[in-house]
């Protein structure tokens, strides 16, 4: 679904309908902004976690470094995997400060209808205004599309923060030496690194962002 407005189409000249139609572009509009805002503050609150994510794996990186257990290579996984869902999420997180709306309106608007009659002058202000609202959209949404990222790596982070402290917590009742069973460590540390890398393409597969309407 295109949801952008073709401003070609503003012919009416009748006052109540440019009145009406100024009032749904501005209720619109209004959502449009609060979208925006929305994604800004939830990159903000990423922030703080994403911070104290950063001082767990400092604090892993002192216990693995002097580790010395059989499953010392899937800790060592877990770990790497874990690096790398905190890097994804703040790479995302910094991607939508980046996203920025450069086309606005501005007051000059203001000047430019005061010689227009007043029906003139409605419709120049929808016009202008369904011309930012087309604007804000892609803008938002990109916005929105990295902050889900982030959000979604940063719960895969936990997830992998969790799992790399049952195995230091289990690794001390493992005695277990077989080369079959390093085998296996390096085969599920092989598929835990490559989800780490594609997790957001194979998670989004079947999400909502990849729906066409």
């Amino acid at each position: 679904m295109d949801y952008r407005i073709d401003t070609k189409n503003i012919i009416s000249r009748d006052l109540d309908v440019l009145q009406r139609s100024l009032y749904i572009i501005n209720e619109h509009l209004e959502l449009e902004r609060t979208r925006g805002a929305s994604a800004e503050t939830r990159a903000n609150i990423l922030i703080p976690f994403i911070t104290i994510g950063a001082s767990v794996i400092l604090g892993f990186s002192t216990s693995i470094g002097v580790l010395s257990s059989p499953i010392i290579v899937l800790i060592r996984v877990l770990y790497t995997t874990t690096i790398i869902f905190f890097a994804k999420s703040t790479f995302y997180t910094l991607a939508s400060f980046r996203v920025v709306h450069h086309k606005r309106l501005t007051p000059q608007m203001v000047n430019d209808i005061q010689e227009l009659e007043l029906i003139d002058a409605l419709a120049y202000e929808v016009k202008w205004k369904i011309w930012e609202y087309n604007q804000l959209i892609p803008v938002n949404t990109q916005k929105l599309y990295y902050i889900y990222r982030a959000q979604q790596n940063l719960m895969l982070a936990i997830l992998s923060v969790l799992l790399l402290s049952l195995a230091q917590f289990i690794s001390q009742y493992i005695s277990c030496q077989s080369d079959c069973f390093h085998d296996i460590q390096f085969l599920i540390g092989t598929l835990g690194i490559i989800f780490g890398v594609f997790s957001d393409p194979l998670i989004e597969k079947k999400s909502f962002w990849n729906k066409k309407d």
